[in-house]
């Protein structure tokens, strides 16, 4: 399959905050602080699908290293771009019409391994980036990813999106959808 332009989802309007914690996911070393990432989704109608859906929240970790931060830059335009999360069945919850996670799959707690979401997991970040890179989100060059990471380390902590307003012409702006513009993204 090719894909031309920026390729968007279904995500339900929500916000993304992030900050820097210390303390330090288990597997690494003793002293780095991890980025820790807040998802919120209220309850409401999917501008999409017009069905009512139960909102939710997810927490996700990150080490603060190279890794860590390209991933964090990497899943704030994933967020940006509504590929993050969808709404579906949750088996956890056994029901229908939930936040569910879009084949972006995130560390949901600091510690127990691999098995329990959890770190040490030394091949989550390149696993990660996998994931993302299927859904087309990926850096341009050396240069962008350097934009990105800066920009997300040190002057944005939050990302929300909600109802598209309408660009020149007539298609969603996406720069709008989260409030912010990502350089190469946008």
């Amino acid at each position: 399959m090719i894909t031309y332009g920026m390729k968007t989802g279904d995500q339900p309007p929500g916000s993304m905050t992030w900050s820097k914690e210390a303390f330090t996911c288990d597997g690494y070393p003793h002293g780095t602080e991890t980025w820790v990432i807040n998802y919120e989704f209220p309850s409401g109608i999917h501008p999409e699908t017009k069905k009512p859906f139960h909102g939710d929240g997810r927490v996700g970790y990150l080490p603060d290293n190279e890794e860590g931060v390209e991933v964090l830059a990497l899943l704030v335009a994933s967020f940006q771009r509504k590929l993050t999360f969808t709404v579906g069945f949750s088996v956890v919850r056994g029901r229908d019409n939930c936040i569910v996670w879009n084949g972006v799959h995130h560390k949901t707690r600091t510690f127990g391994g691999s098995t329990r979401y959890g770190y040490p997991d030394p091949t989550y970040c390149n696993r990660v980036k996998q994931e993302l890179a299927l859904k087309c989100v990926v850096f341009e060059s050396d240069q962008h990813k350097q934009e990105l990471i800066k920009e997300v380390t040190t002057k944005l902590k939050e990302v929300k999106h909600g109802k598209p307003s309408k660009s020149k012409n007539n298609k969603p702006d996406i720069s709008v959808l989260a409030g912010f513009k990502i350089p190469g993204f946008n």
